[in-house]
């Protein structure tokens, strides 16, 4: 039995002979192109018999992705900003960009696949996490690859904080992106600061610098002595004998 592998015009790309079992193997004799293929075999026997068989489409492509995947956290499952990587969500949701129809992989803490998904017509993806995240500081990541298996780049680590409660949560988000600066005292006055990060605490005035090894003693400072009102006492009037 001959096997005459066709596209979609009927030219023949190769052929192969059928084994003694009906099984058999075609090689293409050059590589194909990039592209989509329509193809179908065409079986015939030594009386020159022809028979058909039925179509399949597939798709060719030897290039791997080249763009960089995005990831980020989900704006509704983030406390803080657009800046802000804190959320009190155990499973948070993941989105980022991609090129269309791309596979996205998401990497958990420790390094291993947890779940995928298939980006959109327009590049776009969500993935939630599958499972609960401890709570803490956790870096995740997505790595790509295309419909073919081509392996693409990953994304950039992302650095997440895990926390309970949104109060909490909100006080980390400022702390955690380090976008004002470390936690202040609590102001003594009603005065904001005129700049971010800047103390709201009032410095206290420096003290002198003195040359000899020991600071000079400060004098005492001059209280006046408490007045006390003076007692006029009067000797008894003396009679005359």
């Amino acid at each position: 039995m001959r096997i005459d592998l066709i596209d979609g015009s009927s030219a023949v790309l190769a052929s192969a002979i059928a084994g003694v079992d009906g099984t058999f193997q075609i090689r293409t004799p050059t590589p194909l192109a990039e592209g989509v293929y329509q193809l179908r075999y065409r079986l015939s026997d030594a009386a020159g018999n022809v028979s058909f068989g039925p179509s399949a489409d597939f798709r060719i492509k030897t290039t791997s992705p080249s763009q960089v995947p995005t990831l980020t956290l989900l704006p509704a499952d983030r406390i803080g900003g657009w800046w802000s990587t804190v959320t009190n969500t155990l499973r948070p949701r993941l989105t980022g960009t991609t090129d269309p129809g791309n596979i996205v992989e998401l990497i958990g803490p420790s390094g291993d696949i947890v779940a995928q998904t298939t980006a959109g017509d327009d590049g776009s993806y969500l993935i939630p996490y599958p499972t609960d995240l401890p709570v803490g500081p956790q870096v995740v990541m997505v790595q790509v690859h295309d419909i073919a298996g081509n392996p693409g780049p990953s994304s950039p680590p992302l650095r997440l904080y895990v926390t309970k409660g949104r109060a909490k949560a909100a006080v980390l988000s400022a702390q955690w992106q380090g976008r004002f600066g470390p936690f202040r005292a609590r102001p003594t006055s009603r005065s904001a600061p005129s700049s971010p990060g800047q103390s709201l605490i009032s410095p206290q005035a420096p003290r002198p610098a003195h040359s000899g090894s020991h600071p000079k003693p400060r004098p005492a400072p001059h209280r006046p002595a408490p007045h006390r009102p003076a007692l006029h006492r009067h000797a008894p009037p003396r009679h005359s004998r």
